[in-house]
């Protein structure tokens, strides 16, 4: 984390929002994602994140890499949970992998 915060220092009145990439938790090639990688992640940058902004738009993290190692439900239980939005709000998804993809490919 030294090393992470010497790059990118905290700025007073910034906020930030972390996301795992396939350098973090694996998840490209034969660098396969695990539970380890992914709390190691989650201890030093948090799980979970969302931000708001002053005009009421609200940024939320799913965690794509880590749902590489949870079963399909799971995965729909929590898509549902993020995109439910009863006040109102504009609720933006956002994730390292694309939530669409060629499946053809």
């Amino acid at each position: 984390m030294r090393r992470f915060n010497s790059i990118y220092p905290d700025i007073e009145g910034i906020q930030y929002f972390y996301i795992s990439g396939d350098n973090d938790v694996g998840g490209e090639g034969y660098d396969k994602v695990t539970r380890n990688k992914v709390e190691r992640f989650r201890q030093n940058f948090g799980s979970g994140q969302t931000l708001k902004d002053e005009n009421g738009l609200e940024f939320v993290h799913f965690d794509y890499l880590q749902s590489k190692i949870w079963s399909q439900n799971q995965i729909e239980m929590k898509i549902d949970e993020l995109v439910r939005n009863d006040r109102g709000q504009v609720r933006i998804l956002i994730s390292h992998i694309p939530f669409t993809m060629n499946t053809n490919e």
